[in-house]
Formats: C-alpha cells, sequence, structure tokens
C-alpha cells in the first residue's frame, strides 16, 4: 500500500470524490436528522472505512473537507417542519444517497479491478 498520492490517483478518484460529495449533502445536511438516516448513514461509513487503498481512502477525506469547506461559506435556513415531514424528508435523502452509493460500488470495484 502507497502512503502517496499522486496527480494519477487523484484522476482515478474524480467520480469517487464527486459521488461521496452527492452523499455527505443528503446525510450530513444540517437540516436532517431523524433516526430514517441511520442505515444509509451506516452504509456509508461501512464504504467508507472498508476502503483498504491508501489513495480511495483520501479521496474519501477530501471529498468531506470540501463538503465542510462548502458548508462554512453558506448560511442555512432550515424548514419548519413537523417531525413526520422531516422524516419523509430524511427518507428520500436517505434514498437518494443509497442510490449513489449504489454507483460508488461499482466506482470502487472498477477502481480496484485496474488496480488503482
Amino acid at each position: 500500500m502507497s502512503a502517496v498520492y499522486l496527480p494519477d490517483d487523484a484522476r482515478a478518484g474524480a467520480q469517487l470524490r464527486a459521488e461521496v460529495g452527492v452523499v455527505l449533502q443528503f446525510l450530513y445536511n444540517p437540516c436532517g436528522g431523524t433516526d430514517a438516516l441511520v442505515p444509509a448513514i451506516d452504509r456509508f461509513v461501512a464504504l467508507r472505512d472498508g476502503q483498504k487503498a491508501y489513495a480511495r481512502r483520501l479521496d474519501f477525506v477530501i471529498a468531506r473537507a470540501d463538503y465542510d469547506y462548502q458548508m462554512s461559506l453558506v448560511d442555512i435556513a432550515c424548514p419548519d417542519w413537523s417531525e413526520e415531514q422531516q422524516r419523509e424528508a430524511d427518507e428520500l435523502n436517505a434514498s437518494v444517497a443509497d442510490a449513489t452509493m449504489d454507483r460508488m460500488d461499482i466506482v470502487l470495484k472498477e477502481l480496484a479491478e485496474k488496480g488503482e
């Protein structure tokens, strides 16, 4: 395992970082937070923590840092929803995140097959 992240690693991981960025928006948005998100968050954490390749682990870190930076630049006005409305919104967010993680599974498999 190489502890070096080269330009080729950055290019190879670009789609993964983009997909991680999408997932973060849906799972860690400042207006969510019901237990409807827990299964999708658990899946994301397992994907992130299951990476053996240094470059792929770093892609997750970079995507999270990018998300945190973007969120630091904006003020969010959350809707005044009932608990039921928030749960419905979180269920939808979890569904979108799961679909995105399905794509991430494919990307990670392809990168592993290429040895990246």
